[in-house]
């Protein structure tokens, strides 16, 4: 699985989609301090959890133990898109429906690679569920959205508009 460093700062940043987490086996997760992916929870005794990940030679590493709470405090969750889709209260049809425009709205202006699937179900989620948008560095609450054209940084914000106060 890829997980891009763009991702786990998006979700590190994304308080909303992390006030939801309920640790579970199979969650991908980084720890606060790190920008790379740590693996996957895995449950070691019936109330303690770690990280675990196999690297390219096979070998199992894995990550601090601690219970359920302090996971939430020691851990990023990382969601899956079938994760993601869980946070919005509409239909699959009508999610669908949704996140289609929304994909092509800003692939259309070059500011997100379409193999970041990721980072833009949780770009879709967050304006969908929390009118909030992520401008590079953080997550930024809006009213409306509006493409912007390529010119510049990367890390150009996806939308322009005034923010909400």
């Amino acid at each position: 699985m890829e997980v891009t460093t763009r991702y786990i700062q998006m979700c590190k940043n994304a308080d909303e989609i992390q006030g939801r987490w309920y640790p579970e086996v199979g969650d991908c997760v980084t720890t606060i301090n790190s920008d790379k992916f740590e693996g996957h929870l895995i449950r070691t005794t019936e109330n303690e959890y770690a990280s675990q990940q196999t690297d390219r030679f096979g070998n199992v590493h894995l990550g601090p133990l601690c219970n359920r709470q302090v996971a939430r405090k020691y851990y990023v969750w990382l969601p899956r898109i079938d994760q993601l889709r869980d946070c919005v209260a509409l239909s699959t049809e009508e999610i669908l429906q949704k996140f289609q425009k929304f994909f092509r709205e800003i692939t259309r202006a070059g500011m997100v690679d379409k193999s970041e699937y990721r980072s833009i179900w949780l770009m879709f989620v967050m304006w969908e569920v929390h009118k909030k948008i992520w401008t590079g560095k953080h997550w930024q609450r809006f009213h409306t959205y509006d493409n912007v054209g390529t010119g510049g940084k990367e890390r150009q914000a996806l939308f322009r508009q005034v923010p909400v106060s």
